[in-house]
């Protein structure tokens, strides 16, 4: 019988980690996400989609266990066959998908080896459906969450239509882990390391806008959205293209000049 491999947290993934040790009890892990589809789609295929993405993206297969505090990842050797929830909204009004929405978003999704993620098939009227998924931050991210809704409608159309299933171009996350722990082994690492405490030797101060004017802690945000002028975010998009950056790196760098500006 093989003996189970076991991976030590990535650094992101220890960030995540810690974040929950600190907030014990709450959804600040969770990530949710709802893919609406403004046409009607079989439940069964998209069932089969999800099943193709499950089987095809290791991370899925990922499972947290923890010894003497300390946490250790593993792959197990196969997914069970995922059978997708399916919810009617179409007697409903919006405002009861919505208030679902968020009664899901605020799911505690227990790390320590249980499966990391869920989907949902949400049916809104006749004309009109959606996909529900809600993920473990220690196996994916914003921007996974928009692949994974790619790679399911990719395989929708493939298995509506009867063709063959597109090619696997995923890098294999566990690949990725082997990747890190020979870096992690290096004499890059070790030179890499020396570097950055040698940098970092005296801690410069902490920026902040504000002082807090209260001692309360939560983690409860509220978000506002801004809709940029097409053109303005045409011209973001062609200046990321051409300096060979994304447009996260450019507001982030906004955001820090900001900051600088204004503490």
């Amino acid at each position: 019988m093989k003996q189970t491999q076991f991976y030590p947290l990535t650094n992101p993934q220890k960030s995540v980690w810690y974040t929950e040790k600190l907030n014990p009890g709450t959804s600040i892990g969770t990530i949710c996400a709802t893919l609406k589809i403004e046409r009607p789609l079989d439940f069964k295929i998209v069932e089969k989609a999800i099943n193709t993405l499950i089987e095809r993206n290791a991370a899925f297969r990922l499972r947290i266990e923890e010894e003497a505090g300390e946490p250790k990842q593993y792959f197990v050797p196969e997914e069970e066959y995922f059978k997708l929830d399916y919810v009617d909204f179409s007697s409903q009004s919006v405002e009861k998908l919505y208030e679902w929405d968020l009664e899901q978003s605020k799911i505690v999704i227990p790390a320590l080896n249980n499966k990391l993620y869920y989907f949902a098939f949400l049916k809104i009227d006749e004309q009109n459906c959606a996909i529900f998924t809600r993920m473990h931050h220690l196996i994916s991210d914003a921007w996974s969450v928009v692949q994974i809704g790619n790679e399911i409608l990719e395989y929708y159309v493939a298995l509506e239509n009867g063709d063959s299933l597109p090619e696997e171009t995923n890098p294999s996350y566990m690949e990725y882990l082997e990747k890190e722990q020979e870096y992690m082994q290096s004499k890059k690492y070790l030179s890499d390391q020396t570097f950055w405490k040698e940098r970092y030797m005296e801690l410069p101060d902490l920026t902040t806008l504000k002082s807090r004017v209260s001692n309360e802690t939560t983690i409860q945000s509220v978000r506002k959205t801004l809709v940029l002028p097409e053109k303005l975010s045409k011209q973001i998009r062609e200046y990321c293209k051409e300096n060979r950056t994304s447009i996260f790196a450019l507001f982030y760098s906004a955001l820090c000049m900001y900051i600088n500006r204004v503490k």
